[in-house]
């Protein structure tokens, strides 16, 4: 089990900390930088959520799309037979 957090401090932020900081501010609206940080993580976890979503269908259309490509194969030869059978019965 994790602890619980009750609070974050980081320390010794470099000048690329505080322009991303900056940024993250900017873009979420946030002027606290505790607030925007946080708005960003929730973000970012809905999109890793929402990748693992994708990630699932995209495996699920690959299994039907095989399916789908083994039908075809099945019904390529199927007509091809007929047509062998057919041209055989015309001559």
């Amino acid at each position: 089990m994790t602890k619980q957090i009750k609070n974050v401090l980081i320390r010794d932020l470099t000048a690329e900390d505080n322009q991303t900081i900056q940024a993250v501010m900017r873009e979420t609206g946030c002027y606290q930088a505790s607030k925007a940080l946080l708005r960003t993580a929730y973000a970012y976890l809905r999109l890793v959520a929402m990748s693992h979503r994708q990630t699932v269908r995209i495996k699920q259309l690959e299994a039907e799309n095989r399916v789908l490509r083994q039908s075809t194969a099945a019904i390529v030869e199927a007509v091809r037979k007929i047509e062998k059978v057919l041209s055989e019965k015309n001559t």
